[in-house]
């Protein structure tokens, strides 16, 4: 995207023609003038990760939605279910089974339409997770530190033992069960019941039951978050009181290492304006609609370049820059399935389009870069997206020493960045974002920059 031309910019340095304001300070016999330039050259594209880490995100994510503009995404999830505490299970060996089921607890995160009936299945995996662990050569993204990826995919046996349909209530905060095949309860009763249950209880649990796979057939719906820590595959048994009485009990098998409990999320393009996205290949704005895009967890980007910010230092010219601002003005969805993000940071990337690491804050490097949503009510910016009267709503960056120590030259600093949904957000989540390049419509990016000339 560009925004202004060069040559306004050049007229501008030379000139002063756009807001020039000579402080009065003087340096021999000349003045410092101040310069703010919001027509300084921005370009913007998206680019495409080849995975992402999506393991102890701490989050169930499952579900899919289709859009003309993302496609369709789909996410799966994977986990294994635990004997932490079986050993102090001890039903009476008359004990009677009665069911089983998979509970999952709301974490109130979901992205697409809950107003539709949707499927959850539930399969056994017939292999084991395996956590990856990167060589040295491989760790060479931000994202890509070990684990398991959103293309990751473990082995289920084909026949689910069990579903159901449902229409999600995630903000609900409650909890679904999902009933499961007898079977597999029964066994684990009659093991518990045994002789030999602390050594099956024990080390070889996971070689009987090596975990789920939770995922939903195709269908235009939503992806809806669970809490992962609260996932429990319960036991419901009955047995006799002292007084011969028969009460329902439960035991739970409880989510197991959490650091291999993770997402796949697909996504499938075709016939969208990223159909044509190749890996860590920056596409321009202008060949996508003139827009660029955000997307949690599958790994889609928005990079930003200034592409012109050395002409600032042609011809000797000395400028110190006094204040940097990086506006994102995005496309609000405004149709009450799909929010804007509620906030946003910013990544280091090579040249290779490779994330390397968070952005620092400016003039605070133990912070990242992040921008809450705001929106303009009179003077005062409100936190938020302003869905009522769909007034400007945009993301704002303090970006004062990046720029400073781009003009001065620093070594290895990189002249781009990466725009991103809060890491935590882009590898446990699928929000997504779109952002205009200002040609047909008010959503852009730009650089507002005050800077002093000191020659």
């Amino acid at each position: 995207m560009f925004v202004g031309l060069l040559f306004v910019l050049v007229a501008f340095l030379y000139a002063g023609c756009e807001e020039t304001n000579s402080l009065g300070f003087p340096v021999g016999e000349k003045k410092i003038q101040t310069i703010f330039l919001d027509t300084f050259t921005v370009k913007t594209s998206t680019i495409l990760l080849d995975s992402i880490s999506t393991s102890a995100t701490r989050r169930i994510l499952v579900g899919e939605y289709s859009d003309a503009t993302f496609g369709k995404t789909k996410s799966s999830s994977y986990f294994q279910v635990g004997s932490q505490n079986t050993l102090s299970w001890t039903p009476q060996p008359a004990a009677v089974f009665d069911s089983v089921t998979l509970i999952l607890k709301y974490d109130k995160y979901f992205y697409g339409d809950t107003t539709q009936v949707q499927n959850l299945v539930v399969n056994e995996l017939s292999e084991s997770i395996v956590y990856r662990t990167s060589s040295a050569s491989e760790n060479y993204s931000y994202f890509f530190s070990g684990g398991l990826f959103n293309h990751s995919e473990i082995k289920a046996f084909p026949s689910p033992i069990g579903s159901i349909n449902y229409k999600p209530n995630p903000m609900s905060g409650n909890k679904i069960a999902i009933r499961l095949a007898d079977q597999k309860g029964k066994d684990w009763l009659a093991i518990a019941q045994g002789e030999n249950k602390t050594q099956i209880f024990s080390a070889n649990f996971l070689d009987i039951f090596k975990g789920i796979k939770l995922s939903t057939p195709s269908t235009n719906g939503a992806v809806v978050g669970f809490v992962a820590d609260s996932t429990v595959m319960r036991i419901y048994y009955s047995e006799s009181d002292a007084y011969g009485t028969l009460a329902q009990k439960h035991f739970d098998f409880k989510l197991y290492n959490p650091g291999l409990q993770f997402n796949q999320i697909n996504s499938d393009k075709t016939g969208t304006p990223l159909q044509n996205l190749v890996i860590r290949s920056a596409v321009p704005s202008e060949q996508t609609n003139n827009e660029t895009f955000v997307q949690g967890g599958a790994g889609i980007l928005t990079k930003i370049e200034f592409p012109n910010f050395k002409y600032l230092t042609s011809n000797n010219q000395k400028f110190m820059i006094l204040s940097a601002q990086l506006v994102v003005t995005p496309i609000n969805p405004l149709d009450g399935k799909k929010k804007l993000p509620a906030n946003l940071g910013l990544l280091l990337v090579n040249k290779a389009n490779i994330p390397t690491n968070t952005m620092a804050a400016d003039f605070d490097q133990t912070k990242i870069q992040n921008s809450l949503l705001r929106y303009s009510q009179g003077n005062t910016l409100v936190t938020g997206e302003d869905r009522e009267f769909n007034r400007s709503t945009q993301y704002t960056f303090s970006i004062t020493q990046y720029m400073d120590a781009l003009i001065n030259g620093q070594p290895d600093l990189s002249s781009s960045l990466l725009l991103v949904t809060p890491i935590n957000d882009f590898i446990g989540s699928v929000t997504q974002l779109r952002i205009g390049n200002g040609t047909n419509q008010s959503s852009k990016v730009t650089l507002q920059i005050y800077l002093s000339r000191l020659n």
